[in-house]
């Protein structure tokens, strides 16, 4: 239950920043140019069964979302259902998912230890230079925050220009 207040509280307050303050790094994101990268899109990563660097999954010449999930965390379900909405409109980013609750071994826990993973969804955003822009460490939650600023202003431009009369 206080997950979930937590996620509420957090989706308001996400909501709060992006109509009133804004970000001025989110902001150069929304208006910046874009074209389709290779390799944008989402796709599974197998990482459970051997040590793994998660950084190999890092597209050249695209921003990469590194996202680490559990099926059973309500939020990353919740994102799972947006991400898709924001590809179609952001076709250079490459979304990477890391399924934390398949199958729990010792290589697994070192991967998720190296990363310091204290909760999902857990994220991590590269530039298309593979520059680390926003990162989640233990319970903080900076790149899941730019991230969902960054999607809730890419879809609110598209809706404005929809609905601009």
């Amino acid at each position: 239950m206080m997950r979930h207040i937590r996620f509420f509280a957090l989706i308001a307050v996400g909501l709060y920043f992006v109509n009133t303050c804004g970000s001025s790094k989110v902001d150069s994101f929304v208006n910046s140019e874009y074209a389709m990268a290779e390799g944008s899109g989402i796709r599974e990563v197998e990482f459970d069964t051997a040590r793994y660097d998660y950084t190999r999954e890092i597209v050249e010449g695209a921003h990469t979302v590194l996202y680490f999930y559990s099926d059973s965390c309500y939020g990353c379900r919740l994102l799972h259902s947006q991400l898709p909405r924001f590809l179609a409109v952001r076709p250079d980013v490459a979304v990477r998912k890391f399924n934390l609750g398949t199958r729990w071994s010792g290589d697994q826990a070192y991967n998720t230890y190296g990363l310091r993973i204290g909760k999902t969804p857990f994220i991590h955003i590269y530039d298309p230079e593979g520059n680390l822009i926003a990162a989640d460490v233990g319970q903080k939650t900076e790149g899941f925050d730019f991230l969902y600023k960054w999607m809730n202003a890419e879809l609110k431009k598209v809706w404005e220009r929809e609905h601009a009369s």
